[in-house]
């Protein structure tokens, strides 16, 4: 007849104290829920910086589905990965358009025309 084991943690286990991360995930510009699906097309650059005193080596792109309303939109996350040796591509970033940020000649022509 074998032993029965025991439910719970082995004696002598260690406590560990885990930090809380808060992460928001991407929600539906539509309807603005959270559940989405991946559709399966992921655009990875090496592209290394820094935002909000986090550093980053990859900007990741993926395409999604809301399981609410049907609506598909791409969501963009800054991921660190310390073990990938791959060169930064710097020139990617120039080809991704951010409808956020302005370059400083859009600036100006809307300057010099008011």
């Amino acid at each position: 007849m074998s032993k029965k084991r025991k439910p719970g943690r082995p004696p002598g286990a260690k406590n560990f104290q885990r930090e809380t991360v808060c992460v928001l995930p991407p929600h539906c510009p539509t309807c603005r829920s959270t559940d989405a699906e991946s559709i399966k097309i992921v655009i990875t650059h090496s592209i290394d910086g820094v935002i909000e005193e986090h550093h980053y080596t990859h900007v990741v792109y993926r395409n999604v589905k809301c399981q609410e309303c049907g609506q598909q939109y791409r969501t963009r996350s800054y991921e660190h990965r310390p073990g990938d040796e791959s060169e930064p591509d710097r020139d990617a970033g120039e080809d991704i358009e951010d409808p956020n940020i302005t370059s400083d000649s859009e600036s100006t022509e809307a300057d010099d025309a008011a």
